[in-house]
């Protein structure tokens, strides 16, 4: 495993940077190959304005795995009883919670402060700075489109108008708080789900998951990285996807859940033992697949790869 050093790559990302690792595969079946797998850091969804939307989404935003701040220049709007379930709540002039929050091009934005002057400051301020990876804006066609206009006049970039989607969120009908939510959520999962282009060998680039890089960097003890270089069917998980397995099981991570997981956990455990690493390949079918739920069944072929604890000289691998 090269690439970042596992044991840095926490830190990495945390400082807000994008990371990778890359695997040298040996294969019993097709030869030696290398995967690269990226890490975007941490992203947030930030909410610019603690009404009656924002109330209504932070629940359903943090059920999917979304990191949400919420900011608002009013105190009884931007308080963290009102937000129970975001990460962070700031009290303060608009501009000046976007200068805080210093955006990245890894953030989702939604502006839905109470009023179109309000709006068109915070636009102001975001269209100055880094453009995050969504900007979406609440408000009738008419006053979007007059908000535009006036921006454009102003010398605003278009290329930059063109990425505000405004009005927010994907055209469900929706007229409750909740159902503006809904759709704004919808809208949010379609850009996160969006794929980069990637060549051979190169895996998911995707949010990377803390807790599995905290015990990487932290563990004094060996332990096996689990990645899924190629799944066919409905095995449930992904190509990418990550688990870290030592003695005791699993410690951080999933490559799916349920029986596959499990023999992926048996084969990391066998890997501990001889201290070397291996590709092998999860069969879920026939009655197994009906057992979990899927339809037609799958395959995923994942590497595990053998990391010696601190100190320790690596074991050739097999």
């Amino acid at each position: 495993m090269r690439g970042q050093d596992a044991r840095t790559l926490f830190d990495r990302v945390s400082r807000g940077e994008e990371g990778e690792l890359l695997f040298d595969t040996k294969d019993p079946w097709e030869g030696n190959r290398q995967y690269s797998r990226r890490f975007l850091p941490p992203r947030r969804l930030i909410l610019l304005g603690g009404g009656h939307i924002s109330e209504k989404l932070v629940p359903l935003a943090a059920m999917l795995d979304f990191s949400v701040t919420v900011a608002d220049d009013r105190e009884e709007f931007a308080c963290a009883g009102r937000f129970p379930l975001a990460e962070r709540v700031i009290c303060a002039p608009f501009e000046e919670a976007i200068d805080r929050l210093a955006i990245t091009p890894y953030d989702f934005v939604a502006v839905m402060t109470r009023g179109h002057a309000w709006d068109g400051a915070c636009l102001r301020r975001i269209l100055r700075g880094t453009m995050p990876a969504y900007l979406g804006m609440v408000g009738s066609k008419r006053k979007t489109a007059l908000l535009r206009e006036q921006l454009e006049a102003e010398g605003f970039e278009k290329e930059k108008l063109d990425r505000v989607e405004a009005p927010i969120g994907l055209k469900i009908g929706a007229v409750t708080p909740a159902e503006i939510g809904v759709s704004i959520l919808a809208q949010l999962i379609l850009y996160r789900s969006q794929k980069e282009e990637a060549g051979p060998g190169v895996l998911a680039c995707r949010e990377a998951d803390m807790t599995l890089l905290k015990f990487m960097k932290e563990t004094e003890e060996d332990y096996v990285l689990a990645v899924i270089t190629e799944k066919k069917g409905s095995a449930p998980g992904r190509e990418g996807a990550l688990m870290a397995a030592c003695r005791q099981g699993i410690a951080a991570g999933t490559v799916g859940g349920g029986s596959g997981e499990y023999q992926v956990l048996q084969a990391a455990k066998q890997a501990l033992a001889e201290k070397k690493s291996r590709m092998v390949r999860v069969s879920l079918t026939g009655q197994e697949a009906a057992r979990q739920g899927m339809i037609c069944g799958g395959t995923m072929q994942v590497w595990l790869e053998y990391c010696p604890a601190e100190g320790k000289e690596k074991e050739t691998r097999t």
